[in-house]
């Protein structure tokens, strides 16, 4: 580090900030003795914290107010770019020696471009760009290796349409809606199409789904089965039956349900039934104590 060159970079505060930063992280590489400053830009662009695009046109300031001069040099023997050299202003009357400079800029210091007389001690390398492109970095040309960013826009993700968007995707959707605890939706939705392609009603799910959530309204709401168990168990069985001419036949009253369910001498777990639930069935004479205690229920 050259404590001059960087006592000079912070004497530039006519710069905008970001510009200025550029100039003094090139300070901080100065070598006093050798005057020879090459960062990587990749290095340098992190180091102010910036992009390439950006880092390129701060740089490009830098040169236009003559603060900077770029050395572009390629490598005589494998024709690879080498790290740009930079210049600094207090050394444009004494410019280092630099090793296979590209002929652009040994031309641009005859030219005078930064004032500097003395262009001699740059090294005679009589090649151009392998490319053929201008050796002068500038973020401005079409065929800059750095990446216009006022062009090159981010391209958004493309979205691929619903794999599961079927006929039955409506019935998905409203079992969804009124289901008391929805957990899982994807693995739902593949349960749901599953069922229905073992030929059950979808309409005949929601409805027995609803007749589920009525019964764990309000407060009862968390003690329910999440919505996966729920598919998955292929419950809706236990809420819902279809009748005669496949017309989905949904109970209004669970009690009535559930009486009629036990008279019908079907399979009934008795872990279903709420005590209260047995309790006002008996109440309503819909059912027998003895047919409550022949499928395990005890009131």
């Amino acid at each position: 580090m050259s404590h001059k060159a960087v006592n000079w970079a912070l004497e530039q505060k006519q710069l905008k900030p970001g510009v200025w930063i550029v100039l003094i992280q090139l300070a901080d590489r100065h070598n006093k003795d050798t005057r020879l400053v090459f960062p990587e830009q990749s290095l340098l662009a992190t180091d102010c914290n910036i992009s390439r695009a950006t880092l390129n046109r701060h740089l490009s300031e830098l040169e236009d107010e003559g603060l900077i001069f770029r050395v572009q040099r390629i490598n005589a023997s494998t024709k690879k770019s080498m790290a740009t050299h930079y210049i600094l202003q207090s050394d444009f009357p004494n410019p280092p020696n630099i090793d296979h400079a590209v002929e652009d800029y040994r031309a641009a210091l005859l030219l005078g471009k930064t004032g500097n007389t003395e262009a001699g001690r740059v090294s005679n390398c009589d090649m151009g760009a392998v490319s053929q492109k201008t050796a002068i970095p500038c973020l401005n040309f079409d065929d800059s290796r750095v990446s216009n960013c006022d062009t090159n826009l981010v391209r958004e993700p493309i979205k691929e349409p619903c794999a599961v968007a079927r006929a039955g995707g409506s019935d998905f959707d409203d079992f969804w809606k009124v289901y008391p605890k929805p957990r899982a939706e994807a693995a739902c939705r593949d349960l749901f199409d599953r069922a229905l392609d073992d030929g059950v009603d979808g309409t005949l799910i929601v409805e027995a789904a609803r007749a589920y959530a009525a019964e764990f309204a309000g407060e009862k709401q968390r003690y329910a089965v999440g919505s996966h168990d729920w598919l998955s168990g292929q419950r809706w069985e236990k809420y819902a039956r279809p009748a005669a001419g496949s017309v989905v036949a949904v109970p209004t009253d669970v009690v009535v349900f559930y009486a009629d369910w036990i008279k019908s001498g079907r399979s009934f777990p008795s872990s279903a039934l709420k005590a209260g639930v047995a309790r006002e069935m008996l109440q309503r004479n819909l059912i027998t104590l003895e047919q409550l205690r022949a499928v395990g229920v005890v009131a």
